[in-house]
């Protein structure tokens, strides 16, 4: 105790030694133990179920609540002076309602002046538009009067051409039935000219056979003496009965007789066998001569008839000859007439042509007459129509500055501005503005990154600071087509406000989420639990626990990502199933955060 009361200086010096290891030690384990539970928190899984929710991808945005139509008041006159204003900022006004009055009494002037000169110049049109008008209703009664007598021509015309081409018809008839009649005269002609040659023939054969009848009869007459003399002369002859009457011979019963009829003849006359060859040959000679002589006599009728019928068929030559002639003077004669009656139609054709062309000409004539004293009415009624056109375009212009001096709300609404006070001239500026506020829209600015996702017609949800957690409803109506000027690409978006809200002002901050998609009662898991393969595919890992023992391990299953919210994705998948746990991998940025964490602690676990 001594040692320690002398040395007590010493002993403190070792004791806070003592108590600062103790103190070292303690923070080592502690920093130890600290350590230890960061890299338990870092080894340890966070999961999650898969759970069926209802699922909503939005646009968030922030814009401002303007009105749905605002209206510069301005009127279409300048350099009056201004009566009256009936409004102020703030009232309330409905379309049509007058706002204020401008003196229009230089122009109601001006404008009297136009009218009195617009007055006389139609007048003056009107009179060369009656005279156009006269004019081209004479040309027309002329015009229809020459076209009625150009057509009676033209149907006279056409009927005299199809008289003539009757007249050719009948013309061709006549020829034709001519030259048939000739035809067969001719022929009758021919014919008879060969009958006639072949009765020449004939008589000349004849003729050669005649002449000889004379000599026979003679030369029988001499025989038939001869005969009787011998008989007669022979008177010692012993004749049978009736001899005699057999010899008297005449030349009609020699010519009936046949040679074995006159040597019986012979043998009856005598017994004498002398004798009746001499009877026989007297006979014979008879016989022959009468045959002869019988010959002749037919010949002779032979040639006189074919004499006969030659001097019959000559003159009826002679007569089919004559008609023959007379048969090619008629031929002839219609042959003229037939050429005549062509060149009759033709001529009536010829005059049918000319009669059309005369009224093809008379028309055109016509028309031009007629399109001319048209021409003429329509430049009269063009110069009425622009005549005082300066005057009538001057006088509605000064009506419309009349009607302007009385300025009138365009629509309904609010007057926020007003720019202009009794007494003054106006100018031209505006005058007032008015904006309607019985309904609004935001108007927001969309970052370039979503507003492909941005559709009109998408329902939107809106909040403001104004109306507090009042949720109100409204649609995507207008997308502008190019970006606002600025820093950063935005595109402004305007969507309605469809919840009436009495609380709600212009110009109040706005905060809004576009709809995107919306789904019900789909599987879903935080966003993180979704991971990517290295094929691009997307899966979850599934824990699974064992039912023997105490362990777990984890399985990946392949799924596809549907509808996102801030924290939420929609999964699926033939596996996938409601109420699976699944792993929710530490993001990569938590990872950084603790290993900061840990670097920055020292190796006794400071900062």
């Amino acid at each position: 105790m001594n040692w320690i009361r002398k040395h007590k200086g010493l002993c403190i010096f070792l004791g806070m030694i003592v108590i600062v290891a103790i103190a070292a030690v303690v923070m080592i384990n502690s920093a130890s133990q600290s350590r230890n539970d960061l890299m338990a928190a870092m080894s340890q899984k966070e999961t999650a179920e898969v759970e069926r929710r209802s699922l909503v991808e939005s646009v968030s945005a922030t814009g401002t609540i303007v009105s749905v139509a605002e209206k510069a008041v301005t009127a279409d006159v300048s350099g009056v002076k201004i009566e009256s204003v009936n409004v102020k900022v703030g009232d309330v006004v409905k379309e049509g309602d007058v706002l204020c009055l401008l003196d229009s009494t230089d122009i109601e002037e001006n404008m009297s002046v136009a009218q009195t000169s617009l007055n006389s110049a139609l007048g003056k049109t009107n009179v060369d538009v009656s005279s156009a008008e006269r004019s081209l209703q004479e040309a027309q009664n002329s015009r229809n009067i020459e076209t009625e007598r150009a057509s009676q021509d033209v149907a006279d015309a056409w009927e005299d051409y199809l008289q003539a081409l009757t007249d050719l018809e009948e013309a061709e008839n006549d020829y034709l039935e001519g030259q048939q009649t000739t035809s067969e005269k001719n022929g009758e002609y021919q014919y008879r000219q060969e009958l006639l040659e072949e009765a020449q023939q004939k008589m000349n054969n004849a003729q050669s056979g005649t002449g000889d009848s004379s000599r026979y009869e003679t030369e029988f007459s001499a025989t038939k003496t001869s005969l009787i003399e011998y008989v007669s002369g022979n008177s010692d002859v012993s004749w049978k009965d009736g001899a005699l009457d057999h010899i008297y011979i005449t030349n009609d019963n020699i010519s009936q007789m046949t040679a074995e009829q006159l040597v019986t003849i012979a043998e009856e006359s005598s017994n004498s066998s002398e004798i009746v060859e001499n009877i026989e040959s007297y006979l014979g000679s008879l016989k022959g001569y009468q045959l002869k002589y019988s010959e002749s006599i037919q010949a002779d009728i032979t040639y006189q008839q074919a004499q006969a019928e030659y001097q019959q068929l000559q003159s009826e030559v002679t007569t089919w000859q004559s008609k023959y002639s007379a048969a090619q003077q008629s031929e002839n004669s219609l042959e003229v007439a037939y050429e005549q009656a062509i060149t009759a139609a033709d001529t009536k054709l010829t005059a049918y042509k000319q009669k059309v062309r005369s009224q093809e000409d008379a028309a055109r004539n016509s028309d031009t007459t007629v399109n001319n004293k048209e021409d003429s009415l329509k430049n009269s009624k063009y110069n009425a129509a622009v005549s005082g056109t300066s005057d009538k375009q001057q006088i509605k212009s000064y009506q419309e500055q009349i009607a302007a001096c009385t300025v009138t709300a365009p629509i309904s609404g609010v007057i926020t501005e007003v720019h202009i006070e009794k007494g003054n001239t106006y100018t031209g500026n505006v005058m007032m503005v008015i904006e309607d506020t019985s309904r609004y829209e935001v108007s927001a600015q969309i970052d370039e990154y979503d507003i492909g996702k941005i559709k009109t017609g998408q329902k939107v949800v809106i909040k403001t600071n104004g109306t507090g957690d009042q949720e109100l409803t409204g649609t995507v109506k207008e997308i502008a087509p190019r970006a606002t000027a600025g820093a950063e690409v935005t595109y402004t978006v305007k969507a309605s406000v469809d919840t009436l809200c009495s609380e709600l002002k212009m110009d109040m901050t706005a905060k809004l989420g576009i709809i995107l998609e919306s789904k019900e009662g789909v599987l879903t898991v935080p966003y993180d639990a979704v991971q990517t393969a290295e094929d691009g595919s997307f899966f979850i890992e599934v824990i699974r626990k064992s039912e023997t023992t105490d362990t777990s391990d984890t399985e990946q299953i392949t799924v596809l990502k549907g509808i996102e919210s801030d924290y939420y994705i929609e999964i699926s998948g033939k596996e996938v199933a409601e109420g699976m746990e699944v792993v929710v991998p530490m993001t990569e940025a938590a990872e950084n955060d603790i290993q900061n964490m840990m670097m920055q602690r020292g190796p006794m676990g400071g900062f």
